[in-house]
């Protein structure tokens, strides 16, 4: 019995809410999706479109480990009924750099005072790095992001010393 003077209000949690469905690489759901990329799945019903837009960015992202690494997924919302509905795909996994080649070409450039930023592209599945030394950047993209940082850092070396050896200011 609850007091009636009391603002408080207890009850036990109705048995099917609040319960989530936790996904793992081995899920059947995403084994499927693996097994035939290229085709959306109606994955999640949300209540808002702000949580469908956040669902649908942590999976294209990678965010949890069934959905890596970044980019083999793709994923959209749309509102149906009232619902915010969004939909996944597999897509495959996207070039994966080689973490060693990356490590060396960030090694290198950070040794030479530049500052760097390697982004992965998802339209074209390239890598961009830009590479700073000042004011003065050069970019590159290419199929890994170790390749990309080393032209990049490779056009800005070429860029700021003159054919004498004079070192642009």
């Amino acid at each position: 019995m609850q007091d009636q003077s009391s603002p408080t209000v207890w009850e036990e949690p109705p048995a099917d809410g609040g319960r989530r469905r936790k996904l793992t690489e081995h899920h059947p759901l995403v084994l499927d999706m693996k097994a035939n990329p290229g085709r959306w799945v109606r994955f999640h019903e949300h209540a808002s479109t702000h949580a469908a837009a956040t669902t649908a960015a942590r999976v294209k992202r990678g965010q949890s480990r069934w959905c890596q690494p970044a980019g083999s997924f793709e994923a959209t919302y749309r509102v149906l009924a009232g619902k915010a509905v969004v939909y996944v795909r597999y897509i495959g996994a996207p070039n994966t750099p080689d973490t060693f080649a990356l490590a060396m070409a960030y090694t290198e450039a950070f040794q030479a005072g530049n500052k760097v930023d390697v982004k992965w592209c998802e339209k074209t599945g390239d890598y961009e790095a830009t590479v700073w030394k000042g004011l003065s950047c050069k970019s590159a993209v290419a199929d890994s992001p170790a390749e990309a940082l080393t032209e990049a850092a490779r056009a800005l070396a070429d860029w700021l010393w003159e054919p004498e050896g004079e070192v642009r200011s």
